[in-house]
């Protein structure tokens, strides 16, 4: 039997669905790679194509053939002759009717057409700069994706109606916060606001509370703030696509405190140090054998370090779009960076998580990228975090004050080309939110975006209305950095930009798309011999 549509509505759909759809795409793109002449489909004229000025053309032309389900999504760039999207319009039709026959092939009758007309009128086949695709509009002009108002405006009305409840049928929430992960797609770090909401679905209760005070509400009132925001300030590619650290950091953090240093891998920022001792009462919360009922762990404290770190950078050296790498010892850390989410028991990492979010945000920074480095080997960055470690290490009788410290960490971890460490200072706001943050209080999101942020006032107002983005900075820089331009390495001991930089490149791979394993014209016919890969055999027995 073959059907004349792919059927929908059963536990194994989208796969079966999925499989049909990506060999249509499959062939589209071998029409394009191999430049297969292809006959005239009248469909062509409901498919228009915007004119691109000649100096939005190029001599080598891109494309980007990829099918969501049942939507074919195309983007490319045009050639000079303008030949190249035309191709891949031509190429589309004839891809998709050599999996889906019209009706004038199949003699269907009463049969619906492949490619939906309804559609095709209401422009959804156009090939424009600007375009509503898989519920976003990506501007190809300048590069930049956003929500659109309408669906921002629906998930925030559902989400108000559910904050209306004391308790949520754990189905309802489930779905709704489906919704606002597919809208949070277009902001990496939006991640970091769904911790709560994951605890409170783990183990899959029937009901869900949304007391006046609970961290579901929080979180739903926080994402609300977000969807006023990602539909009115478009995200830019740079802050979504992971890319190589224009500035690397090595950081570490223990109960005296947290430190650490930055280096830039591509202009001529000087390098830096920086320290922050943790107040007695939060070096007093922190497990260890002398407290083992503490309410602070070794990880929170080192997640603590990450985002006062990442604050020194943003406020040295964070122009924008710029993507930042740091270096960790703590196994825990890097994993939460990594997913923007924390299965700790205590709130805490989450908090902090949500604030590293926003702050992100806030200076459209691009990506952030954690790996792990071996606690052996950050020595630098322990050195700075921990008072003591210091005062013993550079042979002091008392407490080193900031000169002392710098100009002894010149003289144990000296740079190459006669350069000199500068003290960094962990900017007061951030450094008041983090320690509030592990004292267990949790903040308005607000004070997140910089030292302006104020209180937002009573739950549930619409802070995004009342936020004013702070502008990013704009440095010019002399890129003075090579690959090959010297470097101190975690351990303190000479290296190189490349070998910091390898340090990334492992992580930034495995976030590419992934390729696919096989196309259909890969597959050898019953009349082309067998490659030595697949050739195989098979002992019977004698009858």
């Amino acid at each position: 039997v073959v059907p004349a549509a792919v059927q929908m509505g059963w536990v194994e759909s989208p796969s079966h669905f999925c499989s049909v759809t990506e060999s249509a795409r499959d062939i589209t793109q071998h029409f394009v790679d191999n430049d297969v002449p292809l006959p005239h489909d009248p469909i062509e004229q409901s498919m228009a194509i915007a004119d691109v000025p000649l100096r939005g053309r190029t001599q080598a032309p891109t494309k980007l053939l990829q099918v969501y389900v049942d939507d074919f999504c195309y983007a490319a760039t045009q050639s000079v002759d303008g030949a190249h999207i035309p191709t891949i319009r031509r190429a589309a039709i004839h891809g998709i009717h050599s999996v889906f026959p019209p009706t004038s092939v199949t003699k269907h009758a009463g049969g619906k057409e492949p490619i939906s007309a309804k559609k095709l009128a209401a422009g959804d086949g156009n090939f424009e700069s600007q375009k509503e695709m898989i519920g976003f509009v990506f501007d190809g002009v300048k590069r930049t994706v956003h929500l659109p108002p309408a669906k921002a405006t629906a998930y925030i009305k559902e989400t108000h109606t559910m904050l209306r409840r004391k308790t949520v049928p754990l189905k309802k929430l489930q779905t709704l916060v489906g919704k606002l992960r597919h809208a949070s797609i277009i902001l990496p770090a939006a991640k970091g606001f769904f911790s709560p909401l994951n605890d409170a679905m783990r183990g899959s209760p029937k009901t869900i509370g949304l007391g006046a005070d609970s961290e579901v509400r929080r979180a739903l009132e926080d994402l609300i703030s977000m969807m006023h925001l990602l539909s009115s300030r478009p995200t830019h590619v740079r802050e979504l696509v992971p890319d190589m650290p224009h500035h690397a950091g090595y950081h570490d953090a223990a109960a005296e405190g947290a430190g650490g240093v930055w280096f830039s891998l591509c202009d001529d920022t000087p390098p830096a140090v920086w320290r922050e001792p943790f107040p007695g009462d939060i070096a007093q919360e922190v497990v260890s054998m002398e407290s083992p009922n503490g309410r602070l762990t070794n990880s929170d404290l080192e997640l603590a370090a990450e985002v006062l770190a990442v604050g020194v950078a943003l406020e040295r050296c964070g122009t924008k779009h710029t993507p930042f790498g740091t270096l960790c010892d703590n196994t825990p850390t890097v994993s939460w960076i990594d997913r923007m989410a924390s299965k700790s028991k205590s709130p805490i990492a989450g908090r902090l998580l949500r604030g590293l979010a926003f702050m992100l945000y806030c200076a459209q920074a691009g990506r952030l990228t954690t790996v792990h480095v071996p606690g052996v080997e950050n020595v630098m960055a322990d050195i700075a975090s921990r008072p003591t470690k210091a005062q013993q290490l550079f042979r002091s009788a008392s407490p080193l004050s900031d000169p002392d410290f710098c100009s002894s960490f010149n003289t144990t971890f000296p740079l190459p080309e006669q350069q000199q460490w500068t003290l960094a200072a962990v900017p007061r706001w951030l450094k008041s939110n983090v320690f509030e943050t592990l004292r267990g209080k949790r903040l308005a999101l607000r004070q997140w975006m910089g030292p302006h942020g104020s209180d937002p006032g009573k739950r549930g107002k619409r802070i995004a209305d009342s936020i004013k983005m702070p502008p990013a900075k704009s440095m010019t820089r002399t890129s003075s950095r090579t690959d090959s331009s010297p470097l101190l390495s975690p351990s303190g001991k000479a290296g190189t930009v490349t070998d910091i930089k390898c340090r990334f490149k492992p992580l930034l791979e495995c976030s590419g798309t992934s390729p696919k394993s096989s196309f259909w014209t890969d597959i050898p016919t019953h009349d082309e011999p067998l490659p030595p890969s697949m050739l195989w055999t098979s002992q019977l027995p004698a009858s």
